[in-house]
């Protein structure tokens, strides 16, 4: 087990797609910026702690890079169709976890970049805007939340390759179902949205959206998404012919 882990996380240090994915975790945030109406954005006459939550509520997109980077290392395999080779050479129940908890460590390392690159950007629009990034109790919750958020994320886009073991088809589910989906049923059904699964993780977060789950709870709604595709992505895999 240890050897498949240590095997996996090597794979993920050594793929140039993780360096695309980190820079994925700032580009989220900052495209999702760029595309907002100026309401949202708004931070006129606002103090400093409102300001600053104001403009931290994009980091809800950070957990959303970490499941796509998590899921590429999934579903390139069965798109190069390497999987079978990984499968003979270790057991399966091996792999699927080394897989898994590299997809939790990729969480750790995508969260803490892009809390990191987008507070940066926050603090130079707040200067901009001659305002002050405010370093309280609420924005040090925030950006801890968004790592947590970003750690859970990790299993979660590895499970959707082994539940949708197609290149196409997982890579929509982990980056287009997020806002093409999600997104506008949380915006006008949020009584539906908020217990889908990155609306958990978006609960999690805790941007100043209204009708998400509190963080508590929000937490336990996604370890229970977690859970359910862990045990429904090992049955399929165990299942599965590979050859």
């Amino acid at each position: 087990m240890r050897d498949a882990i240590r095997a996996e996380l090597l794979k993920a240090r050594g793929s140039w797609w993780m360096l695309f994915g980190l820079a994925y975790a700032y580009l989220m945030p900052a495209m999702c910026y760029s595309y907002a109406p100026d309401s949202v954005i708004a931070t006129d006459g606002a103090d400093s702690a409102a300001a600053t939550r104001t403009l931290l509520a994009f980091l809800t997109a950070v957990p959303v890079a970490s499941i796509f980077l998590a899921n590429w290392g999934i579903a390139k395999e069965y798109f190069y169709r390497s999987l079978p080779r990984t499968a003979l050479t270790q057991r399966r129940i091996d792999g699927y976890v080394a897989k898994c908890v590299s997809g939790a460590v990729q969480g750790l390392v995508v969260g803490v970049l892009g809390t990191t690159a987008w507070s940066v950007s926050t603090w130079i629009i707040l200067e901009q805007r001659h305002q002050s990034f405010d370093l309280g109790a609420a924005t040090w919750q925030t950006l801890v939340l968004t790592v947590v958020a970003s750690v859970l994320a990790g299993p979660w886009g590895v499970t959707l390759g082994y539940l949708l073991p197609n290149y196409w088809t997982t890579t929509a589910a982990a980056l287009i179902a997020p806002f093409a989906l999600e997104l506008p049923l949380m915006l006008h059904a949020p009584s539906i949205g908020r217990f889908l699964p990155v609306s958990t993780l978006a609960g999690v977060v805790q941007p100043p959206i209204p009708g998400l789950l509190p963080p508590l709870a929000a937490v336990a709604a996604s370890l229970l998404w977690i859970a359910a595709s862990l045990l429904g992505g090992w049955h399929l895999f165990r299942r599965r012919d590979l050859t």
